[in-house]
């Protein structure tokens, strides 16, 4: 199973992966998953892409969409955080930047 895949499951189940709605505890889900699966020989090309470039490529989307300063001293979360007004609306950009980022590699 590959990056995709796993957010794809998350986003449907979050609950079944996390236990409490909270973006944080997605994102460190998906960040261990990620960790576990570059570790291994047989990496697949997204898992790479996505370990590589999610991060600037969320950041530049939130400058062309929300005017957030570039700066990296914020987490992807805290940026999500930042421009949203309730948890829910943050884990639904969260998914959404992930659907963007994986159409766009």
């Amino acid at each position: 199973m590959n990056i995709r895949d796993m957010v794809y499951r998350i986003k449907f189940r979050p609950c079944m992966y996390v236990g409490v709605l909270k973006l944080d505890y997605i994102y460190l889900f998906i960040s261990g998953f990620l960790f576990n699966s570059i570790s291994r020989a047989d990496v697949e090309k997204i898992d790479q892409e996505y370990r590589d470039h999610f991060y600037e490529w969320v950041l530049k989307w939130m400058i062309d969409n929300y005017n957030v300063k570039d700066s990296k001293e914020f987490s992807i979360t805290e940026l999500i955080y930042n421009v949203c007004n309730n948890e829910e609306e943050a884990i639904e950009l969260y998914f959404r930047l992930n659907e963007l980022f994986f159409n766009n590699y």
